[in-house]
């Protein structure tokens, strides 16, 4: 999928800034023959918002040599905040995301639960599969 205005508003406005984001991945699945990532965010050591990393061309990401699952502690590099009509948290990666791994979050931490998806019981979307 292309998004002209989002191109066209990236190359004028927010060439060269970049946004590091750092989230606990809760579903990873297989999309487009990519990947579909998304988690909590972790600002100043609590639990935030919904993000969902995506493609410049394309919803899905390529990630290469990065192995990571449900749990990794994961941050990247975003370049735009780039909701559509059912996905708020959507967030364009940039030229150059560096992904790190930052480990893995505890299913319980002091006292905080996080719901774990449906996609961990089994659960198999119409688009693509779960991956491991």
């Amino acid at each position: 999928m292309h998004y002209p205005l989002r191109d066209i508003l990236y190359k004028i406005f927010l060439r060269g800034i970049l946004m590091l984001k750092k989230f606990i991945c809760l579903a990873k699945s297989v999309r487009e023959g990519d990947w579909c990532v998304a988690g909590k965010e972790v600002v100043s050591g609590k639990i935030t918002d919904w993000i969902r990393p995506i493609g410049r061309e394309k919803e899905a990401l390529t990630i290469d040599n990065f192995d990571f699952g449900v749990g990794s502690i994961l941050s990247c590099n975003v370049d735009l905040h780039s909701p559509s009509n059912v996905q708020k948290e959507n967030f364009i990666i940039s030229e150059k995301p560096n992904w790190q791994s930052w480990g893995y979050f505890p299913k319980r931490m002091s006292g905080i639960h996080l719901a774990i998806p449906v996609f961990s019981k089994g659960y198999r979307p119409k688009q693509g599969k779960v991956a491991p």
